[in-house]
């Protein structure tokens, strides 16, 4: 038993052992029969679930506990394995098959096909910083991704998940741990705001028929981020909506916004208060002098804009109007 399994059960005296796990009286609710289920998760983390419905969060509450109670160890409980990393000789870093960074490698984030199988690794350091590798197949890495097919983080819960369910859209894997541990279906694409395009399309086709929700870090690439995602999805995504969070200090993120006490309860008022995002459309207005003449017209861009007359363009923010 680990020691964040013991420290939960520790609050549940009455606890009784079922199956691989335990039942208790969810302390959320007026619980007469024991409808909390009590186990453990193959990283070492805590798996609580109350039958009624109530939200981890909010049944750790009521014990006077946090979600970062459910793991035994800080550094695991963002999901990821923690690797040790010896310092090169000089003593300012580190030297990994010609990859030179400065610092030490905390966790690593595999990316998986629909297999489970690693296609690569998104790597973090201490001081704070991301590289990528992959297997090279010879027990080692190449630091590099380059031709490696691009999938979203989580495929396999992603693909397994119902599919009624909104994906929660993130910035960054430990994010999307976050909202996993407060009961959310959760993704993200490796190198953040950046990243989208990569795909080629992938990520899309993943989320074709979901209910997306995108979460923006608060800067301008978030925002940019968000708007890039929405317009990809346009007509593939059943729906979409941004969703910026209120409160969040620059470059804050949803890890941040619940760390600052907000709820599950706030998090869905706010999905659902939010419209969804209007599919890309634009709609063109000519000035009748082009239609009135018997001479071909001639087009600057086909079927957009003719020569001659006055083109009005207009869309919904942020459909790339600009561009």
């Amino acid at each position: 038993m680990s020691v964040a399994l013991d420290r939960i059960l520790s609050h549940f005296p009455d606890a009784r052992k079922s199956g691989k796990g335990f039942e208790a009286r969810c302390p959320s609710h007026d619980d007469r029969k024991p409808s909390l289920s009590i186990g453990e998760g193959d990283d070492g983390r805590v798996l609580i679930h109350c039958q009624q419905g109530c939200p981890p969060d909010r049944v750790l509450a009521a014990l006077g506990l946090s979600l970062r109670d459910l793991w035994s160890d800080p550094l695991v409980s963002i999901g990821v394995k923690v690797e040790k990393v010896h310092l090169a000789p000089n003593g300012n870093g580190v030297t990994l098959k010609g990859q030179p960074r400065q610092g030490r490698i905390v966790a690593t984030y595999p990316y998986v096909d629909e297999t489970g199988e690693l296609l690569y690794e998104v790597v973090r350091w201490n001081p704070k910083g991301f590289t990528q590798r992959r297997p090279d197949g010879r027990g080692g890495y190449e630091w590099t991704i380059k031709g490696v097919r691009r999938v979203l983080y989580r495929l396999p819960q992603l693909r397994n998940a119902d599919p009624s369910r909104p994906v929660f859209l993130v910035e960054g894997e430990k994010d999307v741990h976050c909202l996993e541990a407060h009961g959310y279906v959760a993704t993200t694409s490796a190198q953040g705001a950046d990243s989208w395009s990569k795909g080629e399309g992938a990520y899309e086709e993943e989320l074709a028929g979901r209910h997306v929700v995108i979460l923006p870090d608060n800067d301008e690439d978030g925002d940019k981020y968000a708007t890039e995602v929405a317009s990809s999805l346009s007509g593939i995504a059943t729906s979409c909506r941004i969703v910026r969070l209120p409160g969040l200090s620059p470059k804050g993120d949803i890890s941040e916004w619940f760390d600052l006490g907000h709820t599950t309860d706030e998090l869905d008022e706010l999905v659902a208060s939010k419209a969804v995002v209007a599919p890309v459309r634009f709609t063109v207005h000519w000035a009748d002098e082009a239609w009135d003449t018997e001479d071909d017209i001639e087009w600057i861009v086909e079927c957009l804009f003719s020569a001659g007359s006055v083109s009005i363009l207009y869309g919904a923010p942020g459909t790339k109007k600009t561009y």
